[in-house]
């Protein structure tokens, strides 16, 4: 918990760097969520250089609801990282548009369920007059855990519609080495855009 609290406040201190940058750079936080064979959200802080080059660190989110089979008890995929990317900025529409393409690499830790088995005698889900069991078993899991380095790519569309607020469009690729994280985003980002 303490790796969150200092990634977030390191991520919040970074934007006072707003005042000591050149007008012609960016600095600004984008929340986006994303839906695809996972669903999630990122929280990231980027910096643009010039309108050329961008710097991303950020968090990943993402779950999504496994079954061994139609009566099996769903169990949650759960992948998070902690991620850093640059890319190339190509700008249109005298910046207003940019076209972003970032790829890095990120710190990934994920949980999946490995082996199920059904616990029957589960009160919460039934109960048991005169010896036979009413209710619908529960199904438990045990879970793998995995920590390892993926590989991200992640190019997105930007719509700046103030100096200070606009629209992200984007696509993600992780290339975690159990299950690959594939998806769309959609998402706003608030800062100095321009």
């Amino acid at each position: 918990m303490k790796k969150h609290w200092f990634l977030f406040i390191l991520l919040l201190s970074c934007l006072s760097l707003c005042a000591q940058t050149r007008r012609s750079n960016a600095i600004f936080l984008s929340v986006e969520g994303f839906a695809g064979n996972y669903f999630g959200t990122s929280i990231d802080l980027n910096y643009q250089l010039r309108q050329r080059f961008s710097l991303s660190m950020g968090i990943n989110g993402f779950a999504r609801t496994v079954q061994e089979n139609e009566r099996c008890y769903p169990k949650h995929d759960r992948v998070f990282d902690y991620h850093f990317l640059v890319g190339k900025v190509f700008p249109y529409n005298h910046g207003k548009v940019r076209w972003n393409l970032a790829f890095g690499i990120a710190g990934s830790h994920a949980t999946h369920p490995v082996s199920y088995w059904k616990d029957e005698l589960n009160e919460r889900n039934g109960f048991i007059k005169n010896g036979i069991w009413f209710g619908d078993p529960v199904y438990r899991a045990e879970h793998e855990e995995s920590r390892h380095i993926a590989f991200i790519v992640h190019p997105g569309i930007e719509v700046i519609i103030t100096k200070s607020i606009g629209l992200t469009f984007s696509g993600l690729y992780i290339g975690d080495h159990m299950k690959p994280v594939v998806g769309a985003g959609v998402g706003i980002i608030v800062g100095k855009l321009r």
